[in-house]
Protein backbone atom coordinates (compact mmCIF):
# COMPACT_ATOMS: atom_id res chain seq x y z
CA UNK A 1 0.00 0.00 0.00
CA UNK A 2 1.32 3.43 -0.90
CA UNK A 3 1.90 6.09 1.75
CA UNK A 4 -0.72 8.25 0.06
CA UNK A 5 -3.39 5.52 0.28
CA UNK A 6 -2.43 4.74 3.87
CA UNK A 7 -2.95 8.39 4.85
CA UNK A 8 -6.31 8.46 3.05
CA UNK A 9 -7.40 5.28 4.86
CA UNK A 10 -6.21 6.74 8.17
CA UNK A 11 -8.21 9.96 7.65
CA UNK A 12 -11.26 7.92 6.62
CA UNK A 13 -11.05 5.88 9.83
CA UNK A 14 -10.83 9.10 11.87
CA UNK A 15 -13.97 10.41 10.14
CA UNK A 16 -15.97 7.23 10.73
CA UNK A 17 -14.91 7.20 14.39
CA UNK A 18 -16.57 10.62 14.80
CA UNK A 19 -19.69 9.92 12.72
CA UNK A 20 -20.25 6.47 11.25
CA UNK A 21 -21.69 7.29 7.82
CA UNK A 22 -20.66 6.57 4.23
CA UNK A 23 -17.27 7.95 3.23
CA UNK A 24 -16.13 8.71 -0.29
CA UNK A 25 -12.54 9.39 -1.18
CA UNK A 26 -12.76 11.08 -4.53
CA UNK A 27 -15.08 13.54 -6.18
CA UNK A 28 -15.45 11.24 -9.19
CA UNK A 29 -17.07 8.59 -7.04
CA UNK A 30 -19.26 11.18 -5.38
CA UNK A 31 -20.31 12.76 -8.66
CA UNK A 32 -21.50 9.36 -9.88
CA UNK A 33 -23.40 8.47 -6.71
CA UNK A 34 -24.41 11.49 -4.67
CA UNK A 35 -27.45 12.66 -6.60
CA UNK A 36 -29.16 9.27 -6.59
CA UNK A 37 -28.23 8.60 -2.95
CA UNK A 38 -29.54 11.97 -1.83
CA UNK A 39 -32.78 11.45 -3.80
CA UNK A 40 -33.30 7.85 -2.63
CA UNK A 41 -32.83 8.53 1.05
CA UNK A 42 -31.84 11.56 3.10
CA UNK A 43 -28.38 10.97 4.51
CA UNK A 44 -25.08 12.35 5.70
CA UNK A 45 -21.69 11.49 4.19
CA UNK A 46 -18.00 12.31 4.43
CA UNK A 47 -16.11 13.26 1.27
CA UNK A 48 -12.30 13.28 1.34
CA UNK A 49 -10.31 15.42 -1.06
CA UNK A 50 -6.53 15.57 -1.20
CA UNK A 51 -4.25 17.87 -3.13
CA UNK A 52 -0.78 17.34 -4.52
CA UNK A 53 1.92 16.52 -2.05
CA UNK A 54 4.49 19.21 -1.36
CA UNK A 55 8.01 18.54 -0.13
CA UNK A 56 8.62 20.15 3.27
CA UNK A 57 12.28 21.15 3.14
CA UNK A 58 12.44 22.91 6.51
CA UNK A 59 11.11 20.18 8.77
CA UNK A 60 13.59 17.29 8.75
CA UNK A 61 17.09 16.83 7.43
CA UNK A 62 17.14 13.09 8.24
CA UNK A 63 14.45 11.89 5.85
CA UNK A 64 12.35 13.37 3.05
CA UNK A 65 9.28 15.00 4.57
CA UNK A 66 6.12 15.95 2.69
CA UNK A 67 2.79 17.67 3.23
CA UNK A 68 -0.48 16.42 1.82
CA UNK A 69 -3.23 19.08 1.66
CA UNK A 70 -6.49 17.53 2.85
CA UNK A 71 -10.05 18.83 2.81
CA UNK A 72 -12.78 16.82 4.49
CA UNK A 73 -16.37 17.61 3.59
CA UNK A 74 -19.36 16.68 5.74
CA UNK A 75 -22.39 16.75 3.44
CA UNK A 76 -25.95 16.18 4.60
CA UNK A 77 -29.57 16.62 3.68
CA UNK A 78 -31.44 19.01 5.92
CA UNK A 79 -34.02 16.28 6.56
CA UNK A 80 -31.59 14.25 8.73
CA UNK A 81 -30.39 17.18 10.85
CA UNK A 82 -32.16 17.76 14.14
CA UNK A 83 -31.74 21.37 15.19
CA UNK A 84 -29.37 24.02 13.91
CA UNK A 85 -27.55 23.08 10.69
CA UNK A 86 -24.35 24.97 11.53
CA UNK A 87 -24.18 23.49 15.03
CA UNK A 88 -24.68 19.98 13.64
CA UNK A 89 -21.95 20.35 11.03
CA UNK A 90 -19.47 22.25 13.18
CA UNK A 91 -19.88 19.83 16.11
CA UNK A 92 -18.72 16.86 14.04
CA UNK A 93 -16.07 18.78 12.10
CA UNK A 94 -14.56 20.33 15.25
CA UNK A 95 -14.49 16.93 16.98
CA UNK A 96 -12.71 15.47 13.96
CA UNK A 97 -10.24 18.37 13.86
CA UNK A 98 -9.44 17.96 17.56
CA UNK A 99 -9.01 14.19 17.19
CA UNK A 100 -6.63 14.60 14.26
CA UNK A 101 -4.74 17.37 16.06
CA UNK A 102 -4.42 15.07 19.10
CA UNK A 103 -2.67 12.47 16.94
CA UNK A 104 -5.28 9.83 16.17
CA UNK A 105 -3.61 9.39 12.78
CA UNK A 106 -0.82 6.83 12.59
CA UNK A 107 0.46 7.75 9.11
CA UNK A 108 0.66 11.55 9.22
CA UNK A 109 0.74 14.45 11.66
CA UNK A 110 -1.28 17.66 11.81
CA UNK A 111 1.19 20.41 12.71
CA UNK A 112 -1.26 23.28 12.23
CA UNK A 113 -4.88 23.28 13.37
CA UNK A 114 -7.36 22.51 10.65
CA UNK A 115 -9.84 25.18 9.60
CA UNK A 116 -13.55 24.43 10.03
CA UNK A 117 -16.18 26.15 7.92
CA UNK A 118 -19.69 25.00 8.80
CA UNK A 119 -21.60 27.64 6.88
CA UNK A 120 -20.74 26.78 3.30
CA UNK A 121 -24.20 25.47 2.41
CA UNK A 122 -24.66 24.98 -1.31
CA UNK A 123 -21.10 26.12 -2.00
CA UNK A 124 -20.01 22.56 -1.20
CA UNK A 125 -22.34 21.14 -3.84
CA UNK A 126 -21.32 23.76 -6.37
CA UNK A 127 -17.65 22.97 -5.80
CA UNK A 128 -18.13 19.21 -6.05
CA UNK A 129 -20.84 18.93 -8.68
CA UNK A 130 -20.98 22.26 -10.46
CA UNK A 131 -24.47 23.16 -9.24
CA UNK A 132 -26.40 23.73 -6.04
CA UNK A 133 -29.10 21.53 -4.54
CA UNK A 134 -32.06 22.50 -2.38
CA UNK A 135 -31.97 20.88 1.04
CA UNK A 136 -28.35 19.72 0.83
CA UNK A 137 -25.81 21.43 3.10
CA UNK A 138 -22.19 20.90 3.99
CA UNK A 139 -19.17 21.98 5.93
CA UNK A 140 -15.44 21.58 5.51
CA UNK A 141 -12.35 20.83 7.54
CA UNK A 142 -9.18 21.88 5.73
CA UNK A 143 -5.58 21.09 6.62
CA UNK A 144 -3.35 23.45 4.72
CA UNK A 145 -0.47 23.48 3.92
CA UNK A 146 -1.24 19.85 4.76
CA UNK A 147 -0.71 16.83 6.94
CA UNK A 148 2.97 16.10 7.50
CA UNK A 149 4.49 12.72 6.73
CA UNK A 150 7.91 11.23 6.04
CA UNK A 151 9.13 8.32 3.95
Amino acid sequence: MSQFQAILDDVQAACVAVLNVATYSSFDEVQNNILQKMIDSPQTMWVLDVGEEIQERNYSIDSPTYRLPVTIYLVSTVAVINGNVQSYLSGYLETLRNNIRNQVLTTAQAIEDGTVNASVGNEVMIQMLGRSFTGVVGGTLTFSPGLLYAF
